[in-house]
């Protein structure tokens, strides 16, 4: 299964369908979690990807919390 919010923008534009609607999994949101050793020799490789998650994810969020309050 792919998350949500990794096709938000194809559901938002119809891309995309959800199916199984019924079905939801439990828990409805689970958390992700980038771990690393925060020291002056972090690949700046990792770097990028973290920054590319959290970027990702406040977007996602408030995608989100637009819906919920629509």
């Amino acid at each position: 299964m792919i998350p949500t919010w990794m096709m938000c923008e194809a559901l938002d534009q119809g891309d995309l369908i959800p199916l199984l609607q019924d079905f939801p999994i439990s828990p409805p949101s689970t958390p992700i979690n980038a771990v690393f050793v925060h020291n002056r020799h972090l690949a700046p490789k990792v770097r990028v990807f973290i920054n590319f998650l959290v970027e990702r994810m406040e977007a996602v969020s408030a995608s989100q919390i637009k819906k919920e309050h629509n």
